[in-house]
């Protein structure tokens, strides 16, 4: 699957975001002195603010005023929260990082609101392998307002200079297929996501998981998570932060450079690697 654009959506997509969204609303509605139905008999994630609003109090109670109220709250505990259960699927951000590699492009393409957005993407570590992150707020305070996710894909596609042709959206719900199909773009669908039953049915290709690396970039990643004794490791992986980060690990990055990759880094040069990446540029020559 090769394409000069792609274009991703969120939630459901990129990340598991989930338990914060949740834990978002349910501290939103500790703030609320009303009466709501059972939050988890309600609550689904993807459905906008005011939706679930109205779901959870009744047409007649969810004012414009309740409704801006609860958005409000809503953005300050999930703005404010740092995002501590947030983590991209696996295989997502080698996927990226393949596709920055290859020369392509990647966006994200979202109703999720520009600020959270851009503060997730900043926490993840990903300003550098996304273009530009478009969302669904971004023009509000512009002539093209808020926009629908339809539009937002083909202001984006205009701004990019993408064609149909040679671009892809990759998403997990209707919403995603339906402004791809829109567009006249190809549309993938994520079976680990948050659709509904039935949304994957409007794909036209479901992923079971992120396409997994080949060749010899992929057994450098396969090695290095051996290493380091995590599930899986890719590009972006920031080794020193990760747990139980180590000496002993470090030397162990070194000796599988040199062992199987015939790079021999000197202690003191690798001080100046962070991410796997780095690191697998250097052995790309001699593997």
């Amino acid at each position: 699957m090769k394409y000069r654009h792609y274009f991703f959506d969120f939630d459901g997509t990129l990340c598991d975001t989930d338990a914060d969204i949740r834990l978002a609303w349910r501290n939103a509605l500790a703030e609320i002195d009303l009466p709501h139905a059972d939050f988890d008999s309600v609550f689904r994630n993807g459905p906008p603010i005011d939706e679930v609003t109205r779901a959870l109090f009744g047409e007649d109670a969810a004012t414009p005023d309740l409704i801006a109220r609860m958005r409000a709250l809503f953005r300050r505990h999930y703005d404010e929260s740092g995002f501590p259960n947030t983590r991209p699927y696996p295989g997502i951000e080698e996927w990226l990082a393949r596709i920055k590699a290859s020369g392509a492009n990647a966006y994200i393409v979202t109703n999720k609101r520009y600020r959270a957005t851009n503060l997730l993407v900043d926490r993840l570590g990903w300003r550098g392998l996304f273009k530009t992150v478009y969302a669904s707020d971004m023009f509000m305070d512009t002539p093209i307002g808020k926009l629908r996710k339809p539009a937002l894909l083909a202001e984006a596609m205009r701004r990019e200079g993408a064609s149909p042709s040679d671009s892809v959206m990759v998403g997990d719900s209707a919403n995603d297929f339906e402004a791809a199909h829109a567009n006249g773009l190809r549309a993938v669908g994520c079976a680990w996501g948050y659709g509904a039953p039935g949304d994957l049915e409007l794909a036209d290709e479901v992923l079971a998981s992120p396409p997994a690396a080949e060749g010899a970039s992929g057994r450098f990643y396969e090695k290095a998570a051996s290493v380091l004794e995590v599930p899986s490791a890719g590009p972006a992986t920031r080794f020193r932060e990760l747990d139980g980060w180590c000496s002993l690990k470090a030397f162990g990055l070194l000796a599988m450079l040199e062992n199987d990759f015939g790079v021999r880094l000197p202690i003191g040069d690798f001080a100046g690697y962070s991410t796997l990446g780095e690191l697998e540029s250097i052995a790309g020559g001699r593997r």
